[in-house]
């Protein structure tokens, strides 16, 4: 009896270590898993005012509305971050090549980087736009009448009109009391010059004023060929003040050829440019872009229109960018997105997070933070 008491003592034993061990070993990989999320997970990102803003007061040195979207998914989800920035094409290709777990900025979602990357939902729609200088009426008739090519086709028409004049003055002067009656010497120049600037504008005078066979010669002379002078130089005119009002006015994406036009580099800017066939300069940021438009190096840029109001705004704020604006035509829509590795295990739970954080109103007020003064 006793042998068989020990053994069930020792069966007992047996299975109770088991036990013991088997639910020690279950809790090892449970608690290596909390410890994972707490690793804070790298972001890649690329400033893109004001949805990736630099801040030295903020807690991990950014802002705007891209971080406290990630910051909200991070909290919904339980995980930590840490960011590290990039240029543009820079972000993308950490985020392709597992350098970041993810990409925030202004982000557009395009089937180009779907081909090697995948999105989250859009958090903010959005379209191109361009910012060029303001030209007042004033200033753009000023332009004109200035113009090189306007003041040449002025200097032809004295031109001619002053030789029609020594020609005509030459023979009638001293014949014609009706077409020279001037007595000082200031009001006969004037009154010299006015046969020739008829001649070139409105026809010749009179046949029957004249007195002189030359000089009425002249006048069959210049009534004939006064209709070619006249629809020459209407012509000449006609072309310089088209000329200078397309130089001078911008109204949409079909003024940009012929012009200067600047970018940034990889951007949907220049993909939108290159489909239309505009020739633009590219550059690293959208803050240089503006800098070299308010120097006059440029004559339009493209981009963002919510990132160039913004940009313009705090110019504005700081004596910057005074006198350029954002023109009212809207084209090429697009939708920002979070930047994820293709094929994301946690794509969905992301997702869900997003579109929840959008319903809450700290998404609404934290956009009327940045753009009610913009718009």
């Amino acid at each position: 009896m006793q042998k068989i008491v020990t053994k069930f003592s020792y069966r007992s034993y047996i299975i109770s270590s088991i036990i013991f061990f088997s639910a020690l070993f279950c809790m090892v990989p449970s608690t290596g898993l909390s410890q994972e999320k707490k690793v804070p997970l790298p972001i890649a990102i690329h400033e893109c005012p004001p949805f990736v803003i630099k801040d030295d007061k903020s807690e991990k040195g950014y802002s705007g509305l891209s971080i406290y979207l990630l910051d909200q998914v991070a909290q919904k989800n339980n995980f930590d971050y840490w960011l590290k920035e990039y240029s543009l094409q820079g972000m993308l290709d950490a985020v392709r090549d597992g350098k970041a777990a993810a990409g925030v900025s202004c982000t557009s979602i395009t089937p180009e980087r779907e081909m090697y990357l995948d999105f989250s939902h859009s958090f903010f729609e959005t379209n191109l736009a361009i910012a060029t200088h303001q030209v007042s009426p004033l200033t753009n008739l000023l332009n004109i009448f200035l113009n090189k090519k306007f003041l040449q086709v002025l200097g032809i028409i004295f031109a001619i009109s002053t030789l029609i004049s020594i020609f005509l003055w030459f023979f009638e002067h001293k014949v014609n009391d009706k077409l020279y009656i001037a007595q000082h010497g200031f009001n006969k120049v004037i009154e010299a010059l006015i046969p020739g600037l008829l001649c070139v504008t409105k026809g010749p005078p009179s046949y029957w004023n004249l007195q002189t066979m030359p000089g009425r010669l002249l006048v069959v002379v210049g009534a004939i060929s006064s209709t070619f002078i006249v629809a020459g130089v209407t012509a000449m005119i006609a072309s310089v003040l088209t000329t200078q009002q397309l130089k001078g006015r911008i109204n949409g994406p079909q003024d940009l050829h012929n012009i200067r036009v600047g970018v940034t580099k990889k951007s949907t800017s220049a993909q939108y440019l290159n489909k239309i066939e505009v020739v633009y300069t590219e550059y690293d940021t959208k803050k240089a872009m503006l800098i070299d438009l308010e120097a006059k190096k440029l004559d339009a840029v493209v981009s963002d229109a919510p990132v160039l109001r913004y940009l313009l705004k705090k110019g504005h704020q700081e004596n910057q960018f005074q006198g350029i604006i954002v023109l009212p035509a809207v084209f090429e829509k697009q939708n920002y997105g979070m930047v994820l590795p293709e094929n994301h295990h946690r794509q969905e739970e992301l997702n869900r997070s997003l579109l929840e954080v959008r319903r809450e109103p700290g998404w609404k007020a934290i956009q009327d933070h940045y753009f009610k003064e913009i718009q």
